[in-house]
């Protein structure tokens, strides 16, 4: 660790020092006249068009800013020498601890240099691990991020949570255990058996933590916080309701219709 942080801040210093040698010329970003009024004082905010970030005008803007930033980039000599020796630090195996769910044991591990660890599942402590989920087979050009892993009550069911490309809106799948099939939340609040696909996302999305209920009768169901999605979406941003719902997954063995 005291390794990585030397090589980091003789690295910093060197861009440091790099930095001075480079010509910098930043896109200009235009002033607007927007002046809000706030208990009788007016506040102006002369860049709240970069807050619509679906606007040609913004994307213009990134898209230069994007330019003078890997133009900067590309000309550090020892950049990929960098690259090289952090990526031989980070090579090697990382195993978490190992948490107990309905009588399996659940632990994540790293190869060394995957994007995300892969969860794995044990039938007992020091039994053959096999693989649960690898969030690293969620798209090809690793844009999906798992962002969370949760069982029902009764250990029949686990849902996972997904954000792509680093949205905050996420994605409610659930795994039947008994079959290993996999389904994707519908707006009707009721799961129906089948592979979720990306054609088939539904106009809901759930916040991080989601919860399964401890009632007997109830022992199946997942409880989220959840905004409507809107119907089209271009970014990350667009108007959404204000107040979020509670929204109650039900899986269901029955078949699709």
């Amino acid at each position: 660790m005291k390794t990585i942080r030397t090589i980091i801040t003789f690295a910093a210093a060197l861009t440091a020092t790099f930095t001075f040698a480079q010509k910098l010329t930043y896109p200009k970003a235009e002033k607007g006249k927007t002046v809000d009024k706030y208990f009788g004082t007016r506040v102006a905010d002369p860049y709240r068009w970069l807050e619509n970030d679906t606007s040609a005008q913004t994307l213009r803007w990134v898209e230069a800013e994007n330019r003078v930033t890997s133009d900067y980039l590309s000309r550090i000599p020892f950049r990929q020498q960098l690259l090289q020796r952090l990526t031989e630090l980070s090579n090697y195996e990382k195993v978490g601890a190992p948490k107990e769910h309905h009588g399996k044991w659940y632990f994540y591990c790293n190869n060394g240099l995957q994007n995300q660890s892969v969860m794995y599942v044990m039938d007992q402590l020091g039994g053959e691990p096999r693989v649960f989920l690898d969030p690293n087979q969620l798209s090809t050009d690793g844009t999906v991020a798992l962002k969370g892993v949760f069982f029902s009550h009764n250990g029949r069911w686990a849902a996972y949570t997904i954000s792509r490309s680093g949205s905050d809106w996420q994605e409610f799948y659930v795994i039947d255990l008994q079959t290993g099939r996999t389904t994707l939340s519908g707006p009707s609040s009721q799961v129906l058996p089948g592979r979720a696909t990306d054609s088939t996302i539904p106009p809901m999305t759930v916040l991080p933590r989601a919860k399964s209920s401890r009632t007997s009768t109830q022992a199946t169901r997942f409880t989220t916080i959840a905004w409507e999605r809107p119907r089209a979406v271009t970014c990350c941003s667009t108007k959404i309701r204000r107040n979020p719902s509670v929204s109650i997954m039900f899986p269901s063995t029955k078949k699709r219709p």
